[in-house]
């Protein structure tokens, strides 16, 4: 986290162009910052700019590497960016705490050792390219051998999204197909706690805009949610219903 002078001398770290400082700054002073939220106890700054014809912009700064990014078309440090950087530079933001992520721990080589050697023989004559293995698409593929993530895990990553206004609505679509997946898999404790996760941080956040989106897809939620109370053991629904009684 920067001090106040080091906050004040950071726009000095970032290379503008003079015609991008200049207009920069009318985008300042004209207010075309809707705001910019700062992590507390972090190097953490997002924002979001105004730009023409009725365009927003993201704009991210990380203070310790002083790197940005702001998702308008320009392919260097742009207007939006240095507007920005003034507001930081007068403390003109909003601190925000966020959630330390969780991801669960795994040995790669002790995950490898229970896959059958015929699956992983399979896996790989299925490509075309024998070498275009990547862990992600690995961790796909053998899913079941590997360890479940937490439901805090569900929880802080949906948290810091609203927190920092980064498409939340994406992500609540990819939970959505997580549930999907862990119901056709049979794993209703997972799709569980992917559910009880949205529904936590709605009620914890209380964020009008989040539950506006959330809206759209509470009546799927509710649907997958029914489905998981159907078809889990005695265990998994006694769950759902004491969370339910919490819930109200």
């Amino acid at each position: 986290m920067l001090n106040d002078i080091e906050e004040k001398e950071l726009i000095e770290k970032f290379y503008f162009e003079d015609i991008i400082k200049i207009r920069g700054k009318k985008y300042y002073e004209h207010n075309k910052i809707e705001y910019v939220k700062k992590i507390e106890n972090d190097y953490d700054y997002y924002a979001l700019v105004e730009g023409s014809k009725d365009n927003t912009y993201e704009v991210y700064i990380n203070s310790y590497d002083c790197q940005g990014t702001c998702a308008c078309p320009y392919s260097y440090e742009c207007k939006h960016m240095y507007a920005v950087l003034l507001a930081i530079q007068n403390k003109e933001y909003q601190l925000i705490q966020t959630k330390y992520p969780t991801y669960v721990s795994y040995d790669i080589n002790e995950i490898i050792k229970k896959i059958p050697a015929h699956k992983i023989k399979e896996a790989i004559l299925n490509r075309s390219n024998i070498f275009n293995i990547n862990l992600p698409r690995f961790k796909s593929e053998f899913k079941n051998y590997f360890p479940k993530e937490k439901y805090i895990h569900y929880y802080n990553k949906l948290y810091n999204c609203i927190m920092t206004n980064q498409e939340y609505d994406e992500l609540i679509i990819d939970y959505i197909s997580y549930i999907e997946e862990y119901i056709r898999d049979n794993d209703y404790l997972e799709a569980f706690k992917i559910i009880k996760s949205i529904f936590e941080v709605e009620k914890d956040i209380e964020n009008k805009d989040f539950s506006e989106v959330l809206s759209y897809m509470r009546e799927p939620l509710n649907k997958l949610l029914q489905v998981v109370s159907d078809k889990s053991n005695e265990t998994i629904k006694k769950q759902i219903k004491e969370w339910k009684k919490q819930l109200i």
